[in-house]
Formats: structure tokens, C-alpha cells, sequence
């Protein structure tokens, strides 16, 4: 496709050679000669070019469009498919709106490209073509239509180098701008519940302001630099326009040989300039795709490697030997070891930040640790296939997060062929599927974007149920019921318990009482493990877990 818009373009040009020439004939032959015959000739030639030059633009137009659009298409695809495979890693250091700037710096860097290779072609093949012509109607002429051209180079040179530095500048604070104004759409709730309107607003309407300062400052220089360009080659046109009368006046130089240099000349400008704008345009496309490829080329630490064995799971016991892992020069979690016996509910505990999510987040591998090994029934993780071990565990994380759609659509999510009772099954084991019946369009209803048609405690019933239609092996809860009463937590642990007697269930919860009857509880406290056992056993060390199941149990009170 890109060869067929150079070749269009390469013709284009070839065609651009006639409309000058019928010009110099019009004027050398046609009118001092009377010629009728000859007009008619001339300007019938002249329509049929016109028609047909608007033709093959609209082709190349077409080539164009159709080439940037498949090159976007492809590139914003494969874009979105990286990103799917990184790390959590990755999306804790980054913004949302910072991520999404980079593709719109693929874009750019596309409609770059193929601006430069057209241009490129384009410009060589004219240079090549309209000197010597220029050259065989008066050389002299042609030596003075040039002689701008070092101001043209000296000028380029350093707006390139301007341009691309301003460039880099403008791509960062268009991030950040994009990024504030997602972060206000998508906490709207919060911004307008805390009353905080005017605070967020100012923040991004200073950073738009200044980002609008920089676009216009470069503007100008721009703007400049392009003045005294184009006042250069007003100069120079006026040298060679002098010296060409004076030839047509001495009888040196016909007026139709004339009218057809300036014309050549004319078409000729265009492509010494498009060179010179080659530099700038290289420069700019090239902090664009060095920001795309900043995240295009990052490979995950973690990934599905099909080479490797899929996970086999025959009971679902999970074991951490010497687990150590560390945010950044942050210990979170130190000398692990622990077994999650299958066919159990293990309860984990302890105090807000000592490391409980990150503990159950190294099972499905959303980080690695950095010294010990996790083995589900005798297998490393790590020597699995990562789609196989995520695809045998159920997880509920503390925010729970639904997609723009149904009810049903939600819960069945990625399963198109499950039956409408499976659906119902699973919401019922959540204490979903009475408050679901209740709705005006019950599972047909639409949750709104993340959920926000539902409260907080349907949208953790709603994603429970997703993760109880999986059937998954292995069940990873945590917080997911922090929303709901106690009574409605117990109800659905109690369910779970009976639903999943040959299955591995761990949940980590907040509210003690109801995790009482769970086959062994885990007290982790400065990132380690400090206790284990049932809650009998734990209640009679009067140690850590007694302190905090006296604390839970006057909150809840």
C-alpha cells in the first residue's frame, strides 16, 4: 500500500509537468500566431489533465486514508494486547490517562512515517526532474532560484532541534492534562461528596493553561522562524524575477519561457521545503515513537509462556516455602511458610497493611516473589503456564469492579454458552439472586459503568457470583464482603463452605465473628507469620489474634 501512494505521488508529479508547458505554448504560439486550431488543442488537453489530476488525488488519497487507518487499527490493537499481558507492577507506578497518551502517540508516530516516506520520495523525485528543466529554459535563472537554499538548510536545522525538544515537553504535559481530567470524570462521586469541585477543577485548568502556553509560545517561534523563510525566498524571487524581464525585455527570453519557469520554480519550492521539513518532521515523529516504545518494548517479568507444562490440580493444597517479597526497598512480606490444605477454608488476619493482599495476590502470580517457591499440589508456579494457573483460581478482590452491561452479562462474563441456571446458582450461593429478582429488569439490568447503577454491597454480591460460576479449584476472597452486614456475610460463607467441601477457599476478612468456623486461620503480623491454628486454639495462646478478635468484636458491637 505505501508503494502504490509513492507511485501515484511519482505520477502526480509527472502530470505537473504538462499544465506549465500548454501555458508557454498558449502564449509563445497560440496568440501571436492566431492559432484556433491550436487553442482548441491546448485547452481541451488542459481540462482532460485537470480531470484526471483530480482523479488520481482522489486515489492517493485514498491509499492514504486506507494505509493509516489499517497501520492504526493494527497498532492500537496490538497496543491494547501489551498492556493486557503487563505486570501489576506496571499499573502501580502509572497513570491511566498517562497510558493512554502513548497511543495517541502511536498515531502520531504513524501518520509521521508515512508523511515522511511520501514526502521524501516525493521531494527527490522533483528535485531530479525539475532542475535540469529549469536549467534548459535559462540556467541563470535557475542558479538565482536557488541561491536561498543555505538559509533554507541553516533554518531547518535549528527549528528541528527546537521542534523536537518542544515536542517532548508537549507530549508529557498532554499526558499529564489527559491523565487529571480521567482522574476527574472517573471521581466525580468523590471530588463532588468531599465538596472539593473547584480545588480538582483549578489543578487541571492551571496545567491546561500552562500546556496551552507552551503550544503557543512554539507557535511563535515557529511562526518566526517561517517569516523570515518565506521573506528569503520573497527576496529571492525578486532577484530572479528582475534578471527574467530584463531577458524578456532584450529579447533573450520568450514570455511563455517565462511564465513557464515561474511555475517550475513554484512546483519546485514546495519540495525544497518538504526536504527541509523532513529534518523537523523526523525529530517530532521520533519523541513519539521513543514515548510509545517506552511501554511497547517493556516485557513482563510475568508471562504465559506456552512452552511450559499446565497446571494440574488434583486436590488444591497451596504451599509457600521461605516466601520474602518486597515492594521497591518496602518489606512486605518476610520467611513465609504456610499450607493452604485442600478441601479447607483458611482464614488470613492481622492488621491493615502487614501484607495479607499481597500473601494471597503470589498465588495467581499478579507479583513474584523475590526468594521462596509456591507449589500448588507439588507444582511450581513459576514452571506452570500462567494462563493455566489463573484460569484454576477464583478471585475477588477488595474493589470489586464490573464491566458496562447486564447483571447476567457480569456474571457470566467471558462464558457465552452458560445456561441461565448455572447463572442463578452461582448468584444464590452469593445472597445475590433475591435483591436480583427485585430489580425491574432483574438479570437484564443494566449495572451502569463500574457498577454505579448498585450499591456497594450488590456490586461484592454480583462479582462474588462471577467468581462461584467459575468453579475454580481454588477460591481467593478478599474483602469481598466487607460491604455486607454480618449476618449476609455468614449466610454466604456458610453457603460456600457447604457448596465447596472438596475445594481450596481463602478469605481474608476484617470481621472476625464470621470466619470463626474456617479450618485454620493465619495471624500475620510485621510481615510475618505469627500464629495459625482454629479459633479455639487461637483464642487459648491469648496473644494476637485474642487482641484482635476483641477489637473486631467491640466494632461490631
Amino acid at each position: 500500500m505505501i508503494a502504490q501512494s509513492i507511485g501515484v505521488n511519482l505520477f502526480m508529479i509527472l502530470i505537473s509537468l504538462l499544465p506549465p508547458y500548454l501555458t508557454k505554448i498558449l502564449i509563445d504560439n497560440v496568440y501571436p500566431n492566431q492559432d484556433e486550431h491550436l487553442l482548441y488543442i491546448v485547452l481541451i488537453l488542459t481540462v482532460l489533465i485537470s480531470i484526471f489530476s483530480g482523479f488520481i488525488s482522489f486515489i492517493n488519497g485514498y491509499f492514504v486514508h486506507n494505509l493509516n487507518m489499517r497501520l492504526a487499527l493494527k497498532t492500537g490493537l496490538e497496543f491494547y494486547r501489551h498492556i493486557g499481558t503487563l505486570n501489576f507492577s506496571f499499573f502501580d507506578q502509572r497513570k491511566v490517562g498517562e497510558i493512554m497518551s502513548r497511543e495517541s502517540d502511536a498515531l502520531s508516530s504513524i501518520s509521521g512515517v508515512l508523511v515522511i516516506i511520501n514526502t521524501a520520495f516525493q521531494s527527490l523525485f522533483t528535485l531530479l526532474i525539475f532542475p535540469p528543466i529549469l536549467i534548459y529554459i535559462n540556467w541563470k535563472l535557475a542558479l538565482l532560484s536557488i541561491a536561498v537554499l543555505p538559509i533554507d538548510v541553516i533554518m531547518s536545522w535549528y527549528m528541528s532541534k527546537f521542534s523536537a525538544n518542544r515536542t517532548r515537553i508537549l507530549a508529557e504535559k498532554s499526558a499529564e492534562v489527559s491523565a487529571k481530567r480521567i482522574e476527574y470524570i472517573s471521581g466525580i462521586r468523590t471530588i463532588q461528596a468531599l465538596g472539593i469541585e473547584n480545588f480538582i477543577f483549578g489543578r487541571i485548568k492551571n496545567l491546561t493553561v500552562e500546556t496551552a502556553g507552551i503550544r503557543l509560545n512554539t507557535y511563535a517561534w515557529q511562526g518566526t522562524a517561517s517569516f523570515f523563510l518565506s521573506s528569503a525566498h520573497a527576496v529571492g524571487a525578486f532577484i530572479y524575477s528582475i534578471y527574467g524581464w530584463i531577458q524578456i525585455l532584450s529579447g533573450h527570453l520568450t514570455l511563455g519561457s517565462y511564465l513557464a519557469f515561474t511555475a517550475y520554480v513554484g512546483y519546485l519550492s514546495a519540495p525544497m521545503q518538504g526536504m527541509m521539513s523532513l529534518l523537523i518532521n523526523y525529530r517530532e515523529v521520533l519523541v513519539h515513537i521513543q514515548r510509545f516504545t517506552d511501554i511497547y518494548d517493556l516485557r513482563p517479568n510475568i508471562y504465559n509462556d506456552p512452552k511450559l507444562d499446565p497446571l494440574i490440580i488434583t486436590k488444591g493444597s497451596i504451599v509457600f516455602n521461605q516466601v520474602t517479597f518486597a515492594y521497591k526497598d518496602e518489606l512486605v512480606l518476610k520467611n513465609i511458610s504456610l499450607a493452604f490444605q485442600a478441601g479447607c477454608i483458611t482464614a488470613v488476619v492481622g492488621k491493615s497493611g502487614n501484607g495479607k493482599t499481597t500473601l494471597v495476590q503470589l498465588i495467581p502470580r499478579l507479583y513474584d516473589p523475590q526468594a521462596g517457591t509456591i507449589t500448588i499440589d507439588n507444582q511450581k508456579i513459576e514452571q506452570v503456564s500462567l494462563s493455566s494457573l489463573r484460569k484454576q483460581i477464583g478471585f475477588v478482590q477488595q474493589d470489586p469492579f464490573l464491566f458496562y452491561g447486564t447483571i447476567k452479562e457480569n456474571i457470566a462474563i467471558g462464558r457465552t454458552q452458560c445456561p441461565m441456571w448455572r447463572i442463578e446458582e452461582a448468584a444464590k450461593i452469593a445472597d445475590a439472586h433475591e435483591f436480583i429478582q427485585a430489580l425491574s429488569e432483574g438479570y437484564d439490568t443494566q449495572v451502569g459503568e463500574r457498577g454505579v447503577q448498585l450499591s456497594q454491597g450488590q456490586k461484592q454480591r454480583v462479582v462474588l457470583a462471577r467468581a462461584v460460576l467459575l468453579n475454580a479449584p481454588i477460591l481467593i476472597l478478599d474483602e469481598a464482603t466487607s460491604a455486607l452486614d454480618t449476618e449476609s456475610e455468614r449466610k454466604i460463607y456458610t453457603a460456600l463452605g457447604k457448596e465447596r467441601t472438596d475445594y481450596t477457599t481463602i478469605i481474608i476478612s476484617h470481621r472476625l465473628s464470621t470466619i470463626k468456623n474456617a479450618h485454620q486461620i493465619v495471624v500475620i503480623d510485621e510481615n510475618t507469620i505469627v500464629e495459625q491454628g482454629t479459633h479455639a486454639e487461637l483464642m487459648k495462646l491469648n496473644k494476637v489474634y485474642y487482641s484482635l478478635y476483641g477489637m473486631a468484636e467491640e466494632t461490631e458491637s
